[in-house]
């Protein structure tokens, strides 16, 4: 049997696999996002009736539905994450960046076909998703910056279209490629989109919860926890015993179920903003306690744009945050900075 033929057929199983686990992960995980990434897919996996059948026009039309959905989902995944991510200004320039692909297509070819057009404008728009994603990596960690450069370099490899796939000796690595590409994307996108939400109760006794930053001392702790004893309150704390209400995750270099690094900043952004997104029916509440020990592992600017970024995305919801400072432990420019970027 025809080695391509079997490539080209397993590359259209990964794609129509990618597609139903990221629609499964839509309802479950309730990412919207994730419900137009896995249409996407299917639509994407129909290129292998252009690639059989040597009709460039089916499979270029079938990249660039995959592209639209892409940028469609990628724009609804960042919802969530407003206050990081502001791109839309590169839209405008859309226009003006094809029609200088166009230009270099016409020096190369002496003319513009449909089909190079459209494969080149899905490519453009497949790196513009892989770069807004690409900007979350502060926060997600990883899963964002995987998934954005592969979908970067995607998206460029889907544009080299008219440039490289006539030559002899490029089309069996450009076909090898794009199946290597296509792997990583989706398993780097099914990865990103398998992060568990929260699932949150209404409590039976509905505390007075004030949105906006509190900071406490340490003294206050007890009767801050007490107040919001029966509360789902997401917690990441050093010393204190959460209450087990609340969802709480540890920090510490010794590791273990529920623990958090102290360099891993994105990590606890990443839970949060999840935390917040599920949040529908009650005031989200995060309480963070041992920030004078995240100070030990991170420079003071990373721990400052940490505590700012964290308050926007509280704020964006409506939430409450409670942040424990033990003033004695700072120097009075430094706490007097942080006190700036909270209140």
């Amino acid at each position: 049997m025809n080695g391509y033929l079997v490539a080209a057929a397993f590359s259209a199983g990964v794609k129509l696999t990618a597609g139903a686990m990221l629609i499964l992960f839509a309802e479950k995980r309730h990412k919207r996002a994730a419900l137009y990434w896995g249409l996407g897919w299917f639509l994407y996996a129909y290129a292998i009736v252009g690639d059989i059948g040597k009709n460039p026009t089916w499979r270029a039309v079938s990249l660039g539905l995959f592209a639209s959905s892409l940028l469609y989902g990628t724009y609804r995944f960042i919802e969530g994450y407003t206050p990081a991510v502001r791109d839309r200004q590169l839209v405008p320039w859309i226009p003006a960046i094809m029609a200088f692909y166009m230009w270099a297509v016409v020096l190369a070819w002496g003319r513009c076909t449909g089909d190079a057009v459209v494969t080149g404008l899905a490519g453009l728009f497949m790196s513009l998703s892989g770069w807004i994603i690409y900007r979350l990596r502060e926060i997600t960690g990883t899963g964002a910056r995987n998934l954005g450069i592969t979908l970067i370099v995607y998206g460029l490899h889907q544009m080299d279209y008219p440039f490289l796939r006539p030559v002899e000796w490029f089309a069996p690595f450009g076909f090898w490629l794009g199946f290597l590409l296509t792997l990583l994307s989706a398993f780097f996108m099914v990865e990103l989109v398998m992060v568990r939400g929260f699932e949150l109760k209404k409590p039976e006794k509905r505390p007075s919860v004030q949105p906006g930053v509190h900071i406490i001392e340490p003294k206050e702790i007890p009767g801050t926890v007490e107040g919001l004893r029966d509360y789902p309150v997401l917690a990441f704390v050093r010393n204190l015993d959460a209450p087990g209400e609340w969802k709480a995750y540890r920090i510490t270099n010794v590791g273990g179920e529920n623990s958090i690094g102290p360099t891993g900043l994105p990590q606890i952004l990443e839970l949060a903003v999840s935390y917040l997104n599920s949040a529908r029916e009650i005031t989200p509440v995060v309480f963070l306690e041992g920030v004078e020990y995240l100070r030990l592992y991170n420079d003071f600017r990373g721990l400052a744009k940490f505590l700012s970024m964290l308050k926007d995305y509280v704020s964006v919801k409506g939430g409450a945050l409670y942040i424990v400072l033990e003033r004695g432990a700072w120097n009075e420019r430094d706490f007097n900075i942080i006190q700036r970027l909270l209140l």
